[in-house]
């Protein structure tokens, strides 16, 4: 580090500077990179302080605090800025009068750049590090006693994820009830299904909440299963990744004070799908904690604590032949129990998300505490007739109720986790409905509530079939505003068939600001009439295809949704046309947003418009009584 040449008088300013700050409780913080006023209104470039505090003050070196000579473009002082640190703040304390030296007389002699040693940036923050968790590390051990930390981890987990820092930090109150539930399992439940919505921090949750059980429960043995050993594998590395952090390890020497006259707490067994430590003093031979795949072979594992951690997936609302394996294996975990006591002593704690009414957590639910009465009597009250007040304090009622059987559901609006700024942005960007009930509001759309399942109708037809048609009819079901979007559909029938095909498109644009897009495609497929409501616009946008051209029947829908839509469809929803009114076939052109709100709908499903349009386009086009056609 290059020197300036100093001299007695300005040295002796210095020490007077530090004197006078020292008696009077100053300090001095390098924070200005062109220079400081002293006493005496001397300017002097940062250099030349550190140099003087170093020269003059050996005790700040002895105690670590080092000068840091920062070279570099942003430097606006001519060889660099120099910073007085201590454990990464600029600042120098003040120290007793006797380590000052006196003033000097003498020449000052400045050693030579060759006989400095001065450490280098890395020198110093490593050295701050380890002094930093020095000092926290007796802080925490002079601070907690061995009841104040089971207290916190069993009743203020989510502080201890803030303490384990990023991943864990956003942790909140809800958290630590769930983890204690898990825990300690206060109301000695054999089977707890635990139910909450896509971004809870259910899996971060579940980390925390096993380390927490391999160090306050060290005999207690745990099976892990998830849906792939991929993921098991994940989860295991989290929670090995949660012991080896300096605040578990002081929890560890808190609890396990005789770990420390072993020669400290140590992994015995760290591996991808398992854990064990020397916490562990049973001789069973098995492993505080082991990971397992859905795939993995269950035959001969023993444990006291059970936990399925998402083992129902998308695949399971998908697939049949999936949840039929699922539930095989779930049925397979009750030979996992430990046999020599009995079920009374192990437990399983299953979370995840129900994703399909026949799922495993069907046969979950089957091992919870019996339904009191009064949850039966509540369960049987015909709530259509009912206030929205009224309903709402019946499903809060039973809500609490299934928490006494051990089922704990919380949906986006029960967590307090999501604002409904979020739960609004989520809606859209799903852009399906049945997935956002299923993933959000832990409600499921079953097959036997959808009138219209998804059948081996589509497909069999392209667009190109309408230049043929005899009479080709569209139903525009128009938005203005709002989630609604403009659902276009498109039908001509098949006389040798007898099927109606059918073009389904779907528009997030409002109808008045893109018509003449949705007219190009009526143009294309040779549409002839167009069915459309005068019930919003008052039939203005009716006239904009006139215009056009367009021969248009506008009418007024006075109908009840619910039952157009089902009473109409229904008959049409075959995949061959054997009756007297004609299958719905649709065009492989067909947006698949269309088809999704027609295989997902049901009574009281938000976007509904898509099985609206098929219903009016079929209700008008009474295609079933058209004239035959005449070659």
């Amino acid at each position: 580090m290059p020197r300036t040449p100093i001299n007695n008088t300005e040295y002796n300013n210095y020490i007077k500077f530090m004197l006078f700050l020292n008696s009077n409780r100053g300090y001095c913080s390098a924070i200005d990179p062109e220079y400081f006023d002293f006493v005496s209104s001397i300017k002097v470039f940062p250099e030349n302080l550190a140099r003087t505090v170093l020269l003059g003050t050996p005790i700040f070196k002895q105690r670590g605090i080092y000068i840091l000579h920062r070279q570099g473009k942003d430097s606006k002082v001519k060889g660099g800025e120099f910073w007085l640190t201590h454990n990464g703040m600029d600042i120098v304390r003040n120290e007793a009068r006797e380590h000052f030296p006196a003033f000097l007389q003498e020449q000052i002699s400045t050693p030579t750049q060759e006989e400095e040693q001065q450490p280098t940036a890395l020198d110093i923050v490593r050295q701050a590090k380890i002094e930093y968790d020095r000092k926290r590390k007796e802080e925490q051990e002079k601070r907690w006693t061995k009841e104040e930390v089971v207290h916190l981890l069993t009743n203020e987990a989510h502080m201890v994820g803030r303490m384990l820092g990023t991943g864990y930090d956003l942790l909140e109150p809800i958290h630590s009830e769930w983890i204690k539930t898990w825990v300690l399992n206060p109301q000695g439940f054999r089977v707890t299904v635990h139910q909450a919505h896509r971004d809870s921090f259910k899996s971060t949750c579940l980390r925390l909440c096993i380390a927490i059980l391999l160090i306050l429960n060290p005999l207690l043995t745990i099976i892990l299963l998830r849906k792939s050993e991929d993921a098991v594998k994940e989860l295991v590395n989290g929670v090995s990744k949660i012991l080896d952090t300096p605040l578990f390890q002081t929890f560890i020497n808190i609890l396990h004070p005789d770990i420390v006259k072993k020669g400290g707490f140590k992994k015995t067994t760290d591996t991808a799908l398992s854990i064990d430590t020397n916490l562990n003093t049973s001789l069973s031979g098995e492993f505080q904690l082991r990971g397992l795949g859905l795939g993995s072979p269950l035959t001969g594992k023993h444990a006291a604590l059970i936990i399925t951690d998402d083992i129902v997936t998308t695949d399971d609302r998908e697939s049949e032949a999936e949840r039929r394996s699922t539930i095989a294996k779930y049925q397979e975990l009750m030979n996992i129990l430990s046999n020599n006591k009995g079920f009374s002593d192990t437990r399983i704690l299953n979370i995840g998300t129900p994703w399909h009414e026949e799922d495993a957590f069907a046969l979950m639910e089957r091992g919870l505490k019996e339904k009191s009465d009064r949850q039966k009597e509540l369960e049987e009250i015909d709530l259509r007739n009912l206030s929205p007040k009224e309903v709402k304090a019946i499903k809060k009622e039973i809500r609490q109720l299934n928490m006494l059987r051990g089922l704990f559901v919380y949906n986006c609006y029960q967590t307090g986790l999501m604002t409904k700024e979020d739960i609004e942005w989520k809606k859209r960007v799903l852009n399906d409905d049945a997935l956002f009930q299923a993933n959000y509001m832990l409600s499921l759309v079953s097959d036997a509530e959808k009138p219209f399942p998804k059948i081996k109708n589509v497909g069999n037809y392209s667009k190109t079939f309408y230049q043929n048609a005899w009479e080709v009819f569209a139903a525009i079901d128009a938005a203005y505003s709002g989630d609604d979007r403009t659902a276009v559909g498109i039908g001509a029938c098949n006389w040798e068939t007898n099927e109606v095909v059918v073009y389904g498109r779907m528009y997030k644009t409002a109808l008045d600001k893109n018509y003449m897009e949705v007219a190009e495609v009526l143009f294309e497929c040779g549409v002839s009439k167009i069915f459309m409501e005068t019930n919003t616009d008052k039939g203005l946008m009716g006239d904009k295809f006139r215009e056009l051209g367009f021969v248009v029947d506008s009418y007024h829908e006075s109908m009840n949704k619910h039952t157009k839509i089902v009473s109409t469809i229904r008959p049409y929803w075959r995949e061959e046309g054997q009756e007297l009114l004609p299958a719905v076939q649709f065009v492989e052109e067909t947006d698949e947003e269309y088809l999704k709100e027609v295989w997902g709908y049901k009574k009281g499903v938000k976007h509904d418009d898509a099985p609206d349009n098929l219903a009016c386009l079929l209700l008008k086009g009474k295609f079933g009584s058209l004239a035959v056609r005449v070659s």
